[in-house]
């Protein structure tokens, strides 16, 4: 019944619809074109008859040679072929490229229905590149249990680029349990609360992805009738193990650090030199924005970055 439903919502999609017309069309057009073969018409008896007359070829029209390839309107002589037997159109039959081509133009909600379609489109729509910038739903941050369900269906492994901000509930080491087990290309950490994930949790997340954000902006909220200029961050304990395990071995390979705010930095000068030093030199790509280092700390990264390093 699963099957049947999503398979009327794919055959609603524009883009399949145009897809079918085309097909359609192309192959009723070549079913109408026939080939004139000049030699075959030559031996025929009304060829030679029609040549000892007066009148020659040119005056009999239903004798006249007609193009090599004619269309089905353009036909005057009887007993053509034309095949209207009705065209079954099977998508199944499609090469993978061309229906990675289309998927490639639907939306991550349309695929949602499309891998529900057969095992074949399941396998094609199911690939990763075709799933770039799928985050979590908004329903998922708003309400915990939203949230839990999500990641009992498999839907949730298709996830690649997660942007942890913005929730109304506090995340904990279970939810992050759940994200951990992701294949995930990107994550951005922005005006969220990770007080009740763990240090090593956290770390390990940022650099299990290739790309990583994180961005640090006041948040106004209202407080006994006055407006208080809270600061997310993610504190002293937590950038520290993030670049420690950097240290020892990491998958980034862009990292952004940035204070939105005005006035504000980011403060890294309580970290390690050796630290800082050899976790920055070991991604491709740095961009630092409002960030407060120590003198001593710029000259240890430039140090190893003469040394060895894989920044471009």
């Amino acid at each position: 019944m699963a099957d049947s439903e999503s398979l009327k919502k794919i055959r609603k999609i524009p883009a399949l619809v145009n897809i079918e017309n085309v097909l359609r069309c192309t192959f009723e057009e070549s079913q109408d074109l026939s080939l004139f073969d000049q030699k075959f018409e030559a031996e025929r008896p009304w060829y030679f008859s029609c040549r000892k007359g007066r009148a020659g070829l040119s005056q009999h029209l239903c004798h006249a040679l007609k193009p090599k390839f004619q269309l089905s309107w353009e036909k005057t002589r009887d007993g053509c072929f034309e095949d209207r037997s009705p065209i079954d159109v099977n998508y199944e039959r499609l090469p993978r490229e061309i229906l990675r081509s289309i998927f490639g133009y639907l939306k991550t909600r349309d695929l949602m229905n499309v891998i529900l379609v057969s095992k074949s489109w399941n396998s094609v729509a199911g690939e990763p590149g075709l799933w770039k910038g799928f985050d979590l739903p908004k329903k998922c941050r708003s309400r915990e249990s939203n949230f839990v369900h999500f990641f009992r269906d498999s839907i949730s492994s298709k996830l690649q680029d997660l942007s942890l901000s913005n929730f109304s509930f506090q995340l904990n080491d279970i939810h992050f349990k759940n994200l951990l087990d992701l294949q995930l290309r990107s994550v951005t950490i922005r005006n969220v609360d990770l007080f009740n994930v763990s240090d090593e949790h956290l770390a390990q997340l940022v650099n299990n992805c290739k790309v990583c954000v994180i961005e640090e902006y006041p948040h106004r909220m209202k407080l006994k009738s006055t407006n208080v200029i809270i600061m997310h961050v993610l504190g002293l304990n937590k950038l520290k193990a993030i670049f420690r395990k950097m240290e020892t071995g990491t998958k980034l390979l862009t990292l952004t650090l940035a204070c939105v705010n005005d006035g504000k930095t980011l403060d890294l000068s309580f970290i390690p030199s050796s630290t800082l030093a050899n976790a920055l030199n070991r991604i491709e790509e740095l961009t630092l924005k409002q960030v407060k280092l120590r003198s001593n700390q710029l000259k240890t990264i430039f140090d190893y970055m003469s040394v060895k390093t894989k920044l471009k």
